[in-house]
């Protein structure tokens, strides 16, 4: 990675949307072993 703003941008969607799908996923999980 440089330090190209375009980079620093794609980095920060990238982590973001795997942070929401960490939440989902767990999310599920609980909803799972409740049922």
């Amino acid at each position: 990675m440089s330090d190209d703003p375009h980079d620093h941008l794609l980095l920060q969607i990238r982590g973001a949307v795997a942070e929401y799908e960490r939440t989902l996923i767990a999310e599920r999980m609980r909803r799972g072993r409740l049922a």
